[in-house]
């Protein structure tokens, strides 16, 4: 099965885990759920109307800091930034607003504004939460990358895989539980990204990755 990734040939089978195949590509290091067992757009839909982000949770609030916090610290005001893939409650653009930044919305489920994904046109762009959801990450890493300006911003958070790709981890992991979870990364996943995408890379920490589009 080719690595939707990389598109490379070079995968083997990873782990079997909730009734689920999952692929590891050898190219790339990106470990991904069998392209077999995606869910339906209808269905994948009702799965995120239950989640509950909502911009009144402190919580939640807490828990999307770990991206606004480091990405605030490297950026200049006021900048202009999209968050891509804000789900049915937009929380981090008011945040963002908050300390002095112009962020637009846009989700292919809730907001699915096309006006607003404008190449080279944010100075940063957020993706929190989202990239796992990819059914076709070749092309959804490179439409959020085609968005950032030269010298701009691209915040990431995941959960990365169990360190080691440790397989009994892998298969007890609750990330695995969310059935619209179909792709995952680590720091090989991401250095490998940056390296195509010709960028910078940061990582924060296992959830957070900062990309910077060089001028």
């Amino acid at each position: 099965m080719p690595c939707p990734l990389c598109l490379n040939n070079s995968t083997q089978l990873y782990a079997h885990a909730i009734q689920n195949d999952y692929f590891e590509c050898l190219n790339c290091s990106y470990v991904f759920k069998d392209r077999n067992k995606l869910l339906e757009a209808k269905i994948e839909k009702s799965r995120y109307d239950n989640h509950n982000n909502d911009s009144v949770d402190q919580g939640y609030v807490d828990f999307l800091n770990r991206l606004i916090l480091p990405l605030n610290e490297r950026l200049h005001r006021p900048s202009k930034g999209l968050d891509f893939g804000c789900g049915p409650g937009p929380t981090l653009s008011l945040e963002m607003a908050k300390l002095g930044h112009d962020v637009k919305d846009y989700d292919i489920y809730y907001a699915d504004d096309k006006s607003l994904l404008v190449e080279e046109g944010y100075d940063f762009v957020t993706s929190t939460e989202v990239w796992e959801h990819f059914y076709s990450p070749y092309e959804d890493i490179r439409r959020c990358w085609s968005l950032v300006k030269p010298g701009g911003l691209l915040g990431v958070m995941t959960y990365f895989l169990p360190e080691d790709k440790d397989k009994d981890k892998f298969n007890n992991w609750w990330y695995l539980r969310d059935e619209t979870h179909v792709g995952f990364f680590n720091e090989d996943v991401f250095t490998f990204i940056a390296k195509e995408l010709g960028a910078s890379i940061e990582i924060i920490n296992r959830q957070v990755v900062i990309l910077k589009k060089d001028l």
